[in-house]
């Protein structure tokens, strides 16, 4: 995905941007219908969309785009940035490297770890069976008047159970820790669906 595309889905010349994979032909009609749809939660009505396989996803900054976009438009004030996009790059980085990539936490005590771990996203990365899977970031109108917008990170990997985490939405971020605490310091809640698949990241009402 080439850098001024992504600029131009900030400037809001198209609201949704779906990549394809480096010598394959863009989506078609079908396809692109049916992508799409895979992307509606609930039938909620979508405002923007960023939909890049996991290798251009890692490339570029999928927070700094879509926080972009949204200020763009008017979906967020200024204020709102700065702790939405920590909290979206968090998102978005927990999607790419536990869900699609598959890798575990390197041990924070072992700097041995951290190499292996480089080494690891690397060679997920080298694999087709990896860097085609896709991550997207869908943002939709409130489903309810007395909610804020709804940002979805979707990724293809093969899911977790969310029931073995502490439960979500009772926790604050004085209370969280690690990279859940900065989720939740940028959004009123957040809450995985069932498969582990789907992060629902709800911002305050306007």
């Amino acid at each position: 995905m080439r850098p001024d595309i992504i600029r131009a889905f900030i400037r809001g010349e198209f609201p949704i941007l779906i990549d394809s994979p480096a010598g394959s032909p863009p989506p078609d009609g079908d396809a692109l219908d049916t992508l799409l749809g895979s992307l509606r939660h609930t039938g909620e009505e979508i405002l923007l969309a960023l939909s890049l396989h996991t290798l251009s996803a890692y490339e570029h900054d999928v927070s700094a785009a879509i926080t972009g976009a949204m200020l763009r438009q008017g979906l967020i004030t200024a204020d709102m940035v700065s702790r939405l996009r920590t909290a979206l790059h968090e998102a978005v980085a927990n999607a790419l490297i536990h869900g699609n990539l598959e890798l575990p936490s390197p041990r924070r005590d072992e700097l041995n770890d951290f190499v292996s771990f480089g080494d690891a996203i690397s060679a997920r990365l080298a694999d087709p069976a990896y860097a085609r899977r896709r991550l997207s970031v869908v943002v939709c109108a409130p489903a309810d008047p007395a909610e804020g917008l709804r940002l979805h990170i979707h990724n293809e990997g093969p899911g977790f159970n969310p029931a073995a985490l502490p439960p979500q939405e009772r926790r604050s971020p004085e209370r969280a820790h690690g990279g859940w605490a900065l989720i939740l310091a940028g959004c009123d809640h957040a809450v995985f669906t069932p498969d582990g698949r789907i992060l629902t990241l709800t911002l305050p009402p306007a």
